[in-house]
């Protein structure tokens, strides 16, 4: 599992804000992107998605630190 931190998730949903709004595209509403960030992690995690098939933004910084985590 996974443990981060309120002010990352808030920062990651931040950024994938952003790009929605900058391509046009409906927020997604904090608890349902904290689903989909989970989700996302999981499978990034299990070797399922690389970091650009990712469904929702997640920061390159978010995913540097969980490789680094898992490379330690």
């Amino acid at each position: 599992m996974i443990i981060y931190t309120e002010e990352n998730l808030d920062l990651a949903w931040h950024e994938d804000c952003k790009f929605r709004s900058k391509i046009g595209e409906q927020w997604l509403g904090r608890e349902d992107y904290r689903r989909r960030f989970e989700e996302e992690l999981d499978e990034y995690i299990a070797g399922l998605k690389q970091v650009e098939d990712l469904d929702i933004i997640i920061p390159k910084w978010i995913t540097d630190i969980i490789d680094a985590e898992i490379n330690e």
